[in-house]
């Protein structure tokens, strides 16, 4: 099963991409695991998930499906 991760901000300077397919990938837990494998930075980097559109909150809960859309979040402020 493959995921489309998509990166933001600091997460885009990282791995030096906007976006890329992440294959044999269960869950969030593992997608987490992958990708500080592939980027050591983005072990110390400040971000937030959202699955398909939808903020996630905890990491261990969530399955993934054949082309979710992953999205790395920096902080951002607004105003």
């Amino acid at each position: 099963m493959k995921v489309k991760v998509l990166y933001f901000g600091v997460t885009a300077d990282i791995t030096g991409k906007e976006n890329e397919f992440i294959a044999d990938v269960k869950d969030l837990k593992a997608l987490t695991e992958i990708l500080t494998s592939l980027y050591p930075g983005l072990r110390n980097a400040n971000y937030r998930f959202a699955v398909n559109l939808k903020l996630i909150d905890d990491v261990n809960i969530l399955s993934l499906k054949e082309d979710d859309e992953v999205a790395l979040l920096p902080p951002f402020a607004g105003g």
